[in-house]
């Protein structure tokens, strides 16, 4: 008996990515792969790659996407240069989400997501 190999894309600018460096990635519930670049936010279905830059989604504030994260619910987090929050939610509408930090100048240091225990 013999196994499959598992199957492997090698995604770049050739294939429609915003840009070679890639930040950060994750694969939402759906299948969909997220992929954060220091040009945009992409999403990769297994076939095609489509790009969301800030003058098509002025929500973004900013191309560079440092982290994206997926939680328990499908939906996708966003962290962006400008430090910026943003939510795609299972809808995939973007929400932009603020927030108040006591030292301003600190921005958004992480996010990350955690079960929550009974």
């Amino acid at each position: 008996m013999f196994s499959q190999a598992p199957a492997f894309y090698h995604l770049s600018t050739a294939e429609g990515l915003s840009d070679n460096n890639v930040n950060s990635a994750a694969r939402d519930q759906n299948g969909i792969l997220w992929i954060g670049t220091t040009e945009g936010l992409n999403s990769f279905d297994g076939n095609r790659i489509t790009t969301y830059h800030k003058y098509k989604y002025p929500v973004l504030g900013d191309n560079y996407v440092d982290k994206v994260l997926v939680d328990s619910e499908n939906e996708v987090w966003i962290r962006t240069g400008a430090q910026n929050l943003l939510l795609l939610d299972r809808r995939r509408i973007f929400r932009s989400l603020k927030f108040e930090t006591p030292d301003t100048s600190k921005g958004l240091l992480s996010i990350f997501h955690t079960k929550s225990r009974a």
